[in-house]
């Protein structure tokens, strides 16, 4: 391997790790609930949508930036993101009753919700909410 090979690789590096920063940058502004995911739910009959909704963006954790990745917290996780996570029923289109998760992840230091990463999708597609 030549000098300039060497050069070019190790530029690239750079500019991967400088893009992996900036795409975690925690100034992103959001309007409306940041939902991480929605499932239909039957009740006594009845078809609710359950959401789990993020309070900001969730903060990467358990991946190699990460001090603690080797400990028994991230044990399962392999990449990770993190926040204020809750529980959120809807009935009819309209909010029904809302659980807050995070006090449910006391293992971590920063006392915050914990969840596997998924894979980031292409397109985001709209959560549909049964009326």
């Amino acid at each position: 391997m030549t000098k300039k090979s060497t050069l070019v690789i190790a530029l690239i590096l750079l500019a991967s790790w400088a893009l992996l920063l900036m795409s975690n940058h925690p100034t992103l502004t959001i309007s409306g609930p940041l939902i991480r995911e929605t499932q239909p739910v039957y009740v006594n009959g009845a078809t609710e949508m359950w959401q789990l909704q993020w309070h900001a963006p969730p903060r990467p954790r358990c991946d190699i930036l990460d001090r603690g990745w080797f400990t028994v917290a991230c044990q399962g996780f392999v990449y990770a993101e993190a926040g204020l996570l809750d529980l959120v029923r809807y009935r009819n289109g309209n909010e029904y009753e809302r659980l807050p998760l995070t006090p449910f992840f006391s293992g971590f230091p920063e006392h915050e919700a914990v969840v596997k990463r998924w894979p980031k999708q292409k397109q985001i597609s709209m959560p549909r909410i049964i009326r």
